[in-house]
């Protein structure tokens, strides 16, 4: 990545009531889509395009959203929602965050992603990596 590749972040948990806005915000808008969108609207994959896009609390991202966001994963495509006609590509590096264990939720996911970094909880941490965390905070 370049030293200005964008970096954008994202909380799932935000939009999980509203997956149709969820979807619009991650993969984008066409004119017309919906009411109300009166114009193109690009999504954060777009925004993230040469650089990395942080999906926190990505558990929260319903099956059609995985689909989606799958077929971009393998792909490098997408679709803004209500595109039908034309298919966008972007070179995005995906980083997801979730609390949630990755056996409970989103399973094919881990046939796709490379690395899994598992933090552990304070409550597991000795006193000095405890007192170290505070002290940069």
């Amino acid at each position: 990545l370049s030293a200005d590749a964008p970096f954008v972040s994202f909380n799932c948990a935000d939009y999980a009531q509203n997956t149709q806005l969820l979807f619009g915000h991650i993969f984008g808008i066409k004119k017309g889509a919906y009411t109300g969108a009166a114009q193109d609207s690009p999504g954060l994959i777009a925004k993230a395009d040469g650089g990395i896009l942080f999906l926190d609390e990505i558990h929260r991202l319903p099956p059609e959203g995985q689909e989606m966001l799958f077929t971009f994963i393998d792909k490098g495509i997408y679709r803004p929602l209500g595109e039908s006609a034309q298919v966008h590509e972007a070179s995005v590096q995906i980083i997801g965050a979730t609390t949630e264990s990755s056996e409970s939720f989103l399973s094919t996911f881990n046939r796709r992603i490379p690395m899994a970094i598992t933090l552990p909880n304070l409550a597991s941490r000795s006193l000095d990596e405890r007192y170290e965390i505070i002290s940069l905070f």
